[in-house]
């Protein structure tokens, strides 16, 4: 890891506009454990979960082992992030949907995450981090369904289902996958 993200790390732990949201901040995981750019994919979530929350990793709950196969499945060097860094939670302490007014505020640091990182490709999962990076109106199934390459900032990016979608909707994902891995390659 680079002197520049390392700082942009300390940045984010520091950020000021983290006033909401419970446990940890959660920044990176990625495959080798180090982030050395350029990046083969930056997958990009919505928020940390419950689990998330406690190890400061993101995806490691049943969504984190779903995408792991995803992942596996595609085959590249991944660094995983989320838009909003700490767990958005409601009055009694149980996930929610990030607000529009966090997620603007994680924004920017988002923004430096994808231009320290240099990814090749990106991956958006879910309707939060669809709208937050690409500003589409768009609903998830009609981007995740188009098999489109979309581009932010001349990145290839290619939408798909939240992992906790495809669990609640005992979703085979396999074809889709199969599909995006091979738009994917050519994007390259």
């Amino acid at each position: 890891m680079n002197e520049e993200i390392k700082n942009l790390h300390n940045k984010i732990l520091n950020y000021n506009g983290a006033l909401y949201g419970s446990g940890k901040c959660v920044i990176f995981r990625s495959k080798d454990g180090d982030i050395n750019p350029p990046i083969d994919l930056l997958v990009i979530g919505e928020a940390p979960g419950y689990y998330e929350s406690i190890s400061g990793v993101p995806f490691v709950g049943k969504a984190g082992k779903e995408l792991d196969k995803i992942l596996d499945f595609l085959g590249f060097n991944y660094v995983i992030t989320n838009v909003v860094k700490y767990r958005p939670t409601d009055e009694k302490g149980q996930d929610r949907k990030p607000t529009p007014q966090e997620v603007e505020s994680w924004l920017p640091l988002l923004e430096e995450q994808i231009s320290a990182y240099k990814p090749k490709l990106i991956l958006l999962l879910g309707d939060t981090a669809l709208k937050a990076v690409l500003k589409l109106n768009m609903s998830i199934t009609q981007a995740s369904k188009s098999f489109k390459t979309f581009y932010h900032k001349k990145i290839p990016t290619f939408v798909y289902f939240h992992p906790s979608y495809l669990i609640r909707n005992n979703y085979d994902w396999k074809s889709d996958i199969e599909k995006l891995k091979d738009l994917m390659k050519k994007a390259i």
